[in-house]
């Protein structure tokens, strides 16, 4: 997802919480999040690394533009997860579906404490 510059200025001002021209990096990394990328704490130092504490729009852009990951990107795993627990392909996994597997990975459990999950 490619970000306008109208996007950027519109998060950078909403973030800008004392309207002085500038975000803190706390508020930097919040807004940048805000722009649905995804970045981890040591990917966000990185970026930020060679900025000042505070940042101006120029600055922010620069951060916001950075190549971090977006959510659905981030997901695969939980994907895979998912459609191999969906055994009928519906898109949902069922609460029977939920305790079968809980059923046949380690102890069986009793219908009370199954009825509890739910």
């Amino acid at each position: 997802m490619s970000l306008t510059t109208k996007e950027q200025q519109e998060c950078f001002e909403a973030f800008d919480a004392n309207n002085d021209g500038k975000l803190t990096q706390e508020e930097a990394a919040t807004a940048v999040r805000a722009l649905c990328r995804n970045p981890t704490e040591s990917e966000l130092q990185s970026a930020m690394s060679g900025m000042p504490g505070d940042m101006d729009f120029n600055q922010f852009t620069k951060l916001a533009s950075s190549a971090f990951p977006q959510p659905n990107q981030q997901d695969g795993d939980l994907r895979k997860l998912m459609s191999m627990l969906d055994h009928d392909d519906n898109g949902k996994v069922s609460e029977a579906e939920i305790c079968g597997l809980l059923n046949t990975v380690g102890d069986t459990l009793s219908h009370q404490a199954l009825q509890l999950l739910f």
